[in-house]
């Protein structure tokens, strides 16, 4: 590789090695230099300022260079940016499937990388022409004077300096971000607030791209809520720290601009800030990089989204107590707790393929952990014993753990998949308000110590809740059928009273199930009539947005019929003219089952060990027969006029091009490319995307990122086709 003795001087600077303390080898691949500790170490170099194509017999000439000398040696790349050098990364990465994504990830996480740029210093703009500051200064009689000096910056500008160091402006800071999932959350919450200031641009400006624009937006929101859009790029400065940038030499102000040489900065505290927004906006920039519109907005946002930085000027004496002094944090890693029964052991195995695991007390619970305590009483009521799980004997823990781990992988999937209801009770139910019309008397111990008996009563009811649209108006109406119906079954019901299951059982008594009874169907088909009277003064009476699901499991139980079912809205137009208001979510398991595997993800590098379509959940679901109730709504004056009950509902007839979907997705995840999941406007009858909106859940896709966790969707239009195969849609128009 050739290097004149000007790159070569630049190069040195920007590693900051001094005096003699280095050795260029091997006609220049080779730099070979003595670090802080004494000890020599060698980089290989590559040189991409001018050209990229070399990166793959770069990769090769360090296995042959480590191989032959029986050595590791570390690589080292200079770019021109770090731009350029992200564009780069992405280009290879596009090339290899997902083994050699993971090992391209893996040199990239041990190499270095520098930045060349004739000018030593750089210069950012200051916000409000840099007149809006803070000055601290103290005096030092051993030392240089310590100053700080505070001011606010555009993203925009920080993304200039971050260019020309890449991860190397963190050199000094304790961490250059936390690993894992709960880095994850931080940055799926960024995310969000940038694809909220997006729409917001979008949405204030006649664009050429506007519509593709919006389209890209929904679907990487994951629903078209953009709740709070008008305000969250301002407010962004509100809910983050900021950053702080140190140095050891001076910064110097001038008018509306601060220049340093950013060589010989580091952001001290807020790493996890910068690379979160940094990689963001490149995820984001990728996605629709050939629409200028999109860039526009883009570097607009980046421009109004206002950080505040901190300058400190101090002697390295300063810098560590500094340093220490703004990173206080100590985070408790999984790794730090063990845990003490082989039963735990043996359920957290299982537990980790499903992103959640048993944490002890002080373990952060934030992304998938549950206590023991609670990951029992979970249990217990969701084996409809609500009242054991309140007044829980710690000494029966051993033996619940064994009943546990007794069953069988249908019942462990079900239990989680009511585990993540129960954990939303929990979160919404401070949020629950009494029902009308109800005693205070009867209501007082059932509205105070009942959350342990309405989780039970809301068993198998996540499908139906994810239906909706406002699951917090759903849950409430849930709670106001369950406050009536178990004041019906005793009045006044005390806190001891919840401390067992004789209720709870007698509930369960008065259910009665319509597997083997047609009558009760054949009746239920009679009423559908009255249920339309009934859900219009339902709505009328009740505040919830969105509340199908909610009418149709009260009539249900009133006629003591138990089954599974699903709603959907059909909107009529006019006459033969049908729209679906909604595409239709597939359980959340059809798609997890990809990455709750054995060996993952490492099985993706073995296609005789995959899970055939034939052998997929998906498969099943696509096969399975439920009871759908549709609710015919009249477009202009947004009524419904009927309710169609399909019996034996069935996507089966779609399974060709389900097969074709899977296909694609078990592909995307041997690729390791979210950006091959099929997407709504492929026009495949299924498609890939969140259920909802909610980016603390997520899993760890093939190439090692953490990826919000999301479901096959059946299109509207294929939908459509089957309802209308089943249902006489002319008969119904002239009934609307």
């Amino acid at each position: 590789m050739f290097l004149d003795s000007k790159d070569k001087e630049w190069l040195l600077r920007a590693l900051n090695v001094k005096g003699e303390e280095y050795e260029f080898k091997n006609d220049n691949d080779i730099l070979e230099i003595i670090n802080e500790n004494g000890n020599p170490e060698e980089y290989y170099l590559a040189d991409f300022r001018e050209k990229d194509d070399g990166f793959s017999s770069f990769r090769r000439n360090i296995e042959q260079y480590s191989e032959n000398y029986n050595i590791e040696i570390r690589p080292l790349m200079i770019f021109k940016s770090w731009e350029k050098e992200q564009m780069l990364f992405k280009k290879e990465l596009e090339k290899v499937d997902a083994k050699g994504k993971r090992d391209i990830n893996s040199l990239i996480a041990i190499a270095r990388s520098v930045y060349y740029n004739k000018n030593d210093n750089i210069s950012l703009e200051l916000e409000e022409c840099g007149i809006n500051y803070l000055e601290y200064k103290v005096p030092n009689k051993e030392s240089k004077e310590s100053k700080g000096l505070i001011f606010n910056l555009s993203l925009q500008e920080l993304y200039q300096l971050y260019n020309r160091t890449g991860i190397s402006l963190f050199k000094d800071n304790v961490r250059i971000g936390i690993p894992g999932t709960k880095s994850s959350t931080l940055r799926n919450n960024f995310k969000t607030t940038f694809l909220l200031g997006l729409y917001n641009l979008n949405e204030n400006k006649k664009l050429k791209s506007n519509e593709k624009i919006k389209d890209y937006l929904i679907n990487s929101n994951g629903s078209e809520n953009f709740e709070g859009y008008q305000t969250a790029i301002e407010n962004f400065w509100f809910h983050h720290n900021g950053i702080t940038v140190y140095s050891e030499d001076s910064f110097h102000i001038e008018e509306d601009k601060i220049t340093f040489n950013p060589l010989k900065v580091s952001v001290i505290n807020g790493a996890q800030t910068l690379t979160h927004c940094f990689s963001i906006i490149k995820e984001i920039s990728n996605d629709l990089k050939n629409d200028d519109d999109f860039n526009m907005i883009v570097k607009e946002m980046m421009s109004n989204i206002k950080i505040k930085t901190i300058f400190i000027e101090a002697d390295s004496k300063v810098k560590r107590s500094v340093t220490l002094g703004l990173n206080t944090q100590i985070p408790v890693t999984i790794e730090d707790i063990k845990t003490n029964t082989k039963d735990v052991e043996e359920i957290n195995k299982v537990l980790e393929q499903k992103n959640k695991k048993i944490c002890r007390q002080g373990e952060d619970t934030f992304n998938g952990g549950i206590y023991l305590l609670d990951f029992v009483k979970s249990y217990l009521i969701f084996k409809n014993r609500p009242g054991e799980a309140r007044n829980l004997q710690k000494n029966k823990i051993e033996t619940y753990l064994t009943q546990f781990l007794s069953n069988g992988n249908d019942i462990v999937d079900d239990f989680l998949k009511n585990l993540d209801t129960f954990e939303y009770i929990d979160k919404w139910w401070r949020k629950r308000k009494k029902p009308e019309n109800i005693n205070e008397k009867d209501y007082k111990g059932l509205g105070s110590n009942g959350k342990y008996y309405f989780k039970s009563y809301c068993k198998g009811i996540y499908n139906d809740a994810e239906d909706e649209n406002d699951k917090e108006a759903y849950f409430q109406g849930i709670y106001e059928y369950f406050i009536n119906t178990f004041i019906k079954l005793q009045p006044n019901i005390d806190s001891n009273e919840l401390k067992k299951d004789t209720l709870f059982e007698l509930y369960l008594e008065s259910l009665i199930s319509s597997e083997n009874d047609d009558d009760k169907i054949g009746d239920l088909q009679n009423s559908l009539g009255e249920f339309v009277v009934k859900f219009e003064e339902y709505k009328k009476s009740n505040g919830s947005k969105s509340n199908r699901s909610m009418f149709i499991k009260s009539q249900l139980e009133k006629k003591g019929i138990e089954i599974g079912f699903r709603t959907i809205n059909l909107i009529c137009k006019s006459e033969n003219q049908y729209k679906l208001k909604e595409a239709l979510p597939l359980p959340g398991q059809t798609f997890s089952q990809l990455y709750e595997i054995n060996n993952y993800p490492g099985v993706y590098d073995e296609q005789d060990k995959l899970v055939r379509f034939e052998d997929s959940k998906f498969y099943k679901e696509i096969h399975r027969e439920f009871y759908l109730f549709v609710f015919i709504q009249d477009e202009s004056s947004g009524n419904t006029k009927k309710i169609e009950l399909i019996s034996d509902f069935t996507l089966s007839r779609l399974s060709k091009r389900a097969k074709n979907v899977y296909e694609k997705t078990v592909n995307a995840f041997q690729d390791g490319n979210v950006n091959l999941f099929v997407k709504q406007s492929d026009d495949l009858c299924f498609h890939i995307r969140p259920k909802a909106k909610d980016v603390k859940d997520t899993f760890t896709f093939t190439d090692g990122s953490q990826q919000v966790k999301r479901t096959f969707w059946v299109n509207k239009e294929c939908l459509l086709e089957l309802i209308n195969d089943k249902l006489n849609m002319k008969k119904i128009a002239e009934l609307v």
